[in-house]
């Protein structure tokens, strides 16, 4: 009896919460979070290997460089916190809300995609801005800054290219995540 109760509870909290179940189940949201937010300000930084559709099992998959972009992630909010920079930091902040209605802590349809940083990117640009306002008398800090909007310029024209058609978008995205079997469907 205590089983079959202690079962009940928790399958009416699942359901009071919505925590997604579907992939590793709820013990495994931690986790599911810290590699979504992770891939997502990764892809953010530097978008290398995009594509529309992932690997399902990826949120699920112990991925250190996810780990080391969320720790990131919460130092520069610390750093700009203990700086006064209050506009970073509220960029940060809002990158990580909004994020949360995709950071698979409830059911989604499908774990990742790239299309679900439109607009934490907000966020990050507001945080990029502010850092560069208050840097703006360092030489330095306006090259760094151009340097990284010019990357960032050319490789949005290099995906512009390949995802000009139906068709090589989902090539390029077979290509680049061969185990999405989503993306071999399309």
């Amino acid at each position: 009896p205590a089983v079959a109760t202690s079962a009940a509870v928790i399958g009416i909290w699942r359901q009071s919460v919505m925590l997604r179940t579907t992939i590793g189940g709820p013990e495994l949201a931690p986790l599911r979070f810290v590699q979504t937010i992770g891939h997502q300000f990764i892809t953010a930084i530097w978008p290398a290997h995009t594509a529309p559709m992932y690997p399902t099992a990826r949120v699920i998959e112990l991925d250190v460089a996810a780990f080391a972009a969320v720790a990131l992630w919460i130092a520069l909010g610390v750093v700009a916190w203990r700086a006064g920079a209050r506009l970073v930091l509220a960029g940060l902040i809002s990158f990580g809300l909004l994020m949360l209605p995709v950071s698979n802590l409830i059911p989604m349809y499908f774990p990742l995609q790239d299309r679900y940083l439109s607009l934490p990117l907000t966020g990050l640009a507001l945080a990029f801005a502010a850092a560069l306002d208050r840097g703006k008398s360092s030489q330095a800090g306006a090259i760094v800054g151009s340097v990284v909007v010019l990357a960032l310029g050319i490789r949005t024209m290099q995906y512009a290219a390949v995802w000009q058609s139906e068709q090589r978008l989902w090539g390029h995205a077979a290509s680049t995540q061969p185990d999405a079997d989503y993306a071999w469907l399309k």
